[in-house]
């Protein structure tokens, strides 16, 4: 699936109000709709979305245009990448995000459902593959070392996700197509890696529980 066909989901129905509406409009167009965000249109500009919980409490004969300071800014422009899309439905914590064209008009609007359906498809979750959790000092860590050893062992690099870092360390996940496993954990773990996932071709995590099925016998002697 190609990344511009993530504009193929755009729904070209939008629900919209204007900035003299009153709240009580506004507040029976999200009921009626099932929608938390309405979009504030002027003159067919976007000038932002209000959120059904910044109404509530409100006057209701009031006007949108006197909360002006309550609007979010709920668009994507329609150049954005995938990541920005990600970005955007995590950061607002929202289930529909407007698209705008280049002269802020909007041209519809994006379901997170439709989004997840297309993201699914990507190369990083469609192709079949492993993954790596990583991690290392952050002072020390480079995505282009990472790629080296991968590549160097045959394997392919189908993308590298970053779940977690700090000042001091940094984890990855890392995801891969390969024909074996056990040479690619062990070359990163002597570049002073840290494998967190586990894996069933890893012979150290054998070892290591061959070592702990000898102890326990040992110590039930």
């Amino acid at each position: 699936m190609k990344a511009q066909e993530l504009y193929q989901f755009i729904e070209t129905n939008f629900i919209s109000v204007k900035p003299e509406s009153s709240i009580g409009n506004c507040l029976k167009m999200l009921n009626k709709e099932q929608q938390k965000c309405i979009a504030v249109v002027d003159n067919e500009k976007y000038l932002g979305s209000i959120h059904i919980e910044d109404l509530i409490g409100l006057e209701i004969q009031s006007q949108l245009k006197d909360y002006a300071y309550l609007y979010r800014n709920c668009a994507v422009g329609n150049s954005n990448t995938t990541l920005d899309f990600l970005r955007k439905f995590a950061e607002l914590e929202t289930d529909q995000l407007l698209v705008l064209n280049e002269n802020h008009s909007i041209m519809g609007s994006l379901n997170i459902t439709d989004f997840l359906a297309f993201f699914r498809e990507t190369p990083f979750l469609a192709f079949a593959g492993e993954e790596i959790v990583l991690q290392k000092k952050r002072v020390d860590f480079t995505y282009a070392e990472i790629s080296q050893i991968i590549e160097a062992n045959g394997a392919k690099l189908l993308g590298i996700y970053t779940q977690f870092v700090d000042a001091e360390i940094i984890q990855i996940c890392v995801r891969i197509d390969h024909n074996g496993m056990n040479e690619i954990l062990q070359n990163l773990r002597r570049y002073d890696y840290d494998v967190i996932s586990l894996h069933k071709e890893d012979k150290l995590t054998e070892k290591l529980k061959e070592y702990s099925d000898y102890f326990d016998k040992y110590l039930n002697i």
